[in-house]
């Protein structure tokens, strides 16, 4: 038997015309093609086999974004760390964790040293009071982007 397939908007989630049903199967695969969209959209899609017609919704996420340090600093004599980023999501939130090798884990993971105020324009900055030592600090934000860079010690 096959199956009608259709799209309620094609320019983002474009589906086979038709697929091919083995006889008494209650479920079938196919393959889909997603534009990049700059926001999370949702599409419409739906089956059709002799007059009955089954839909659901595809939601095709935005990338990651990418964010790149600027900035990363850290003086000792003060536990001051300094780190400034950018990200291409302006609206996304950045945190900082200290990578540094054999630092201290929290459930496997690295500390969060804190969050980075929103400078506007896709611009980040940080300004901790943190105890080190901070060799590394890795920078990820909300939209999924994350970046390791060096700190230079001050």
């Amino acid at each position: 038997m096959v199956v009608s397939l259709a799209s309620a908007n094609a320019a983002v989630v474009a589906l086979p015309a038709s697929l091919s049903v083995r006889p008494g199967a209650t479920t079938a695969s196919f393959g889909l093609n997603a534009l990049a969209v700059s926001a999370d959209t949702p599409v419409a899609v739906s089956g059709s086999f002799q007059g009955t017609t089954a839909s659901g919704t595809v939601t095709v996420l935005s990338g990651l974004d990418t964010v790149v340090v600027t900035k990363a600093e850290y003086v000792p004599g003060k536990n001051q760390l300094k780190v400034e980023a950018t990200s291409t999501n302006s609206a996304a939130t950045l945190q900082v964790f200290n990578a540094t090798p054999g630092s201290v884990r929290i459930n496997g993971l690295p500390p969060v040293v804190g969050t980075m105020s929103n400078a506007g324009g896709g611009k980040f900055v940080g300004q901790f009071v943190a105890g080190g030592p901070f060799n590394s600090v890795a920078v990820q934000s909300s939209q999924g982007g994350l970046k390791t860079a060096p700190v230079a010690q001050k």
